[in-house]
C-alpha cells in the first residue's frame, strides 16, 4: 500500500513539473507572438510589419493567404487589404478552384501588387491619437462608395490650450462590393450604414467625452425609393 501511495505521489509530482514547463513554454510563446503583433507594447507605430515571398505561381488558396498576411484590425492600411480583395473577387468570377493557378494575366496584376505591398511598413500611424493635454476633442468620419467597393473611417482631431490641432486616424472598415450589381445610391447608403455601426462602435468602447462628432450626409441617398 505504501509503495502505491509512493507510486502515485511521484507520478503526481512529475505531472505538476511537466505542467509548469507547458504553461511556461506558453507564456514565453505568447511573449514572443505578443512582439509581432501591432499592440506590443514597446511598439509605438500602429502599423503591421508585412514581409512577402515572391514566386513564379500562385493559387487562388495562396492569394487568400497572402491577404490575410497584414494583422490590422484597425483597418489602418484598409485601402491595400480591399484591393487585394477586390482582386480575390476576380477570381471567384472566374470560378477557379482553390488550388487553381492563378491566370497569367491576373498573375501579373497579383505580382505587382505584391511587389508594393512592403511599402507599407514606411507608413507611421502612432499608438497615442491625440495631442498632449487636450481642452477639446472631436470625432469626425468619412464613408464613401465606388463601382468596386465601399467603406468608412474615423479620425480624432484634438487640440490643446494653445490652439494647436493634431488629426491621427482612429480605425476603419470596408467591403467588397457584391458581385450583382447595384446602384451607386445604394452602395453609398451601404457605406453610411457601416459608418454608423463604426460610430456606434466606437462610443461605446471609448470612455473619453467628445465635443463634436461629425458625420457626413451621403448626397445620392435621396435617389433611393
Amino acid at each position: 500500500m505504501e509503495d502505491r501511495k509512493a507510486s502515485f505521489l511521484s507520478v503526481k509530482a512529475e505531472f505538476s513539473e511537466k505542467k509548469a514547463n507547458f504553461c511556461e513554454k506558453t507564456r514565453n510563446f505568447e511573449r514572443k507572438k505578443t512582439k509581432k503583433r501591432i499592440f506590443a507594447k514597446k511598439r509605438k507605430n500602429l502599423i503591421p510589419e508585412v514581409t512577402v515571398k515572391l514566386k513564379d505561381n500562385f493559387s487562388k488558396r495562396e492569394v487568400l493567404s497572402n491577404i490575410a498576411i497584414p494583422f490590422d484590425p484597425l483597418g489602418l492600411i484598409g485601402p491595400v487589404i480591399t484591393s487585394a480583395k477586390i482582386f480575390l473577387q476576380r477570381l471567384w468570377l472566374q470560378k477557379l478552384n482553390w488550388n487553381d493557378t492563378v491566370p497569367p494575366n491576373d498573375l501579373n496584376d497579383w505580382l505587382k501588387f505584391l511587389k508594393d505591398l512592403p511599402a507599407v511598413n514606411k507608413l507611421e500611424i502612432l499608438r497615442c491619437a491625440i495631442i498632449t493635454n487636450p481642452v477639446a476633442i472631436d470625432l469626425h468620419s468619412f464613408c464613401d462608395a465606388s463601382d468596386k467597393a465601399y467603406g468608412a473611417v474615423l479620425y480624432l482631431c484634438s487640440k490643446n490650450e494653445s490652439g494647436d490641432v493634431q488629426t491621427n486616424i482612429l480605425c476603419s472598415k470596408s467591403r467588397v462590393c457584391p458581385i450583382k450589381a447595384t446602384t451607386t445610391p445604394r452602395l453609398e447608403l451601404s457605406a453610411a450604414l457601416l459608418l454608423a455601426r463604426l460610430a456606434s462602435k466606437v462610443n461605446s468602447i471609448i470612455t473619453m467625452h467628445f465635443h463634436n462628432q461629425k458625420l457626413p450626409i451621403v448626397s445620392s441617398c435621396h435617389l433611393l425609393k
